[in-house]
């Protein structure tokens, strides 16, 4: 059985021969809620601005927002959203 310093010399070759260099792209979130006649336009918006062909232009998730209420004046629904 190899004794703790020959099991650490293993492990510590492992570590460097399987070292890779990671390029992580800056990412950013933007949450955008607008009223459902506004949905189309918005989305094309994005993608116009956003979009360069390259790995990393990112991804649009398009869900229902059960309810919006405005604090100041506590409306609802749509009115709440503008």
């Amino acid at each position: 059985m190899p004794s703790d310093a020959a099991r650490r010399e293993d492990i510590r070759r492992f570590i460097v021969a399987y070292r890779a260099e990671v390029n992580l792209l800056k990412k950013v979130k933007l949450e955008i809620a607008v009223n459902e006649e506004f949905v189309d336009a918005t989305v094309k918006a994005i993608i116009k601005g956003a979009k360069t062909g390259e790995i990393g232009d990112g991804k649009i998730f398009i869900f229902d927002l059960p309810e919006c209420i405005r604090i100041r004046t506590e409306e609802k629904g749509n009115a709440a959203i503008g």
